[in-house]
């Protein structure tokens, strides 16, 4: 077993800097955007320091439950001041960006941290999210699917073109290609839905579990689809050795 130290980079929202009689919090945990990023930062090198095997952010936009909305930006900022752990997106969420630029970005990070990207990848979920960015979140399944087919071609293949249903190109040789051959890992984020278990187990991805730490779910939840999940790669050809599973667990540290 590994353990990494995932940053969602919340930035307390206004309400919390006062207790529960509405007086002002002694004790006001206030951040500006700065110190947020200050802090993950630090975060990102302690936790090396300490042992952790990875480093994992998040990616959101429009909200202070997380203000990481340009997470391969901070992702190559964790690059350059580390040189141990595994560092990655917890998830991208493909269908907000240009496949193509997708692929070139994390194949730049890759490139910068000598080879410790890993790539989790998911659908997304808030809708509000979607609407503002113009983007219609019926079609994320599909956007996801063409996006990372795009992505892992961009990166195992030297030359290509695409004719999808949201993007096509002419023939283009995309470079530069990540250091980790074919392609960096990739895990794929499941909350609820076992038709994101079939996209990850015919890819052979592994699988990131994030339900019942983030959303109305049972511990049950996660583990009938991740019995679902090792179920499947098995069927499928796969040692069990080479199943890799991520579960994302909230966790209180105090002194004992």
């Amino acid at each position: 077993m590994k353990f990494g130290a995932f940053f969602v980079g919340q930035r307390p929202q206004l309400h919390e800097q006062y207790d529960d009689e509405h007086k002002a919090n002694p004790n006001p945990v206030s951040r500006t955007d700065v110190e947020v990023y200050e802090d993950i930062l630090r975060g990102a090198e302690l936790a090396e320091e300490l042992g952790f095997d990875s480093v994992w952010i998040a990616e959101h936009a429009f909200s202070e439950h997380s203000i990481i909305s340009s997470p391969h930006s901070l992702l190559a900022a964790i690059a350059a001041r580390t040189k141990r752990v595994k560092i990655g997106v917890a998830c991208t969420i493909v269908p907000w960006h240009a496949p193509l630029r997708l692929a070139q970005d994390l194949a730049t990070i890759d490139i910068i941290s000598g080879g410790r990207v890993v790539v989790g990848v998911g659908r997304g979920y808030q809708k509000r999210e979607f609407d503002i960015y113009g983007i219609d979140i019926a079609e994320s399944r599909d956007r996801f699917v063409e996006g990372m087919d795009i992505a892992v071609k961009a990166w195992t293949e030297e030359k290509f073109s695409y004719n999808g249903k949201f993007f096509s190109f002419p023939e283009v040789m995309v470079i530069p290609k990540p250091v980790q051959k074919p392609t960096p890992p990739i895990l794929m984020a499941v909350t609820h839905s076992p038709g994101s278990v079939d996209i990850a187990v015919s890819n052979r991805w592994g699988l990131f579990t994030v339900g019942s730490s983030f959303f109305p779910a049972s511990p049950d939840s996660d583990q009938n689809l991740i019995s679902l999940y090792h179920r499947r790669m098995i069927e499928e050809g796969v040692a069990p050795d080479d199943i890799e599973i991520a579960a994302v667990r909230n966790v209180y540290v105090s002194p004992t």
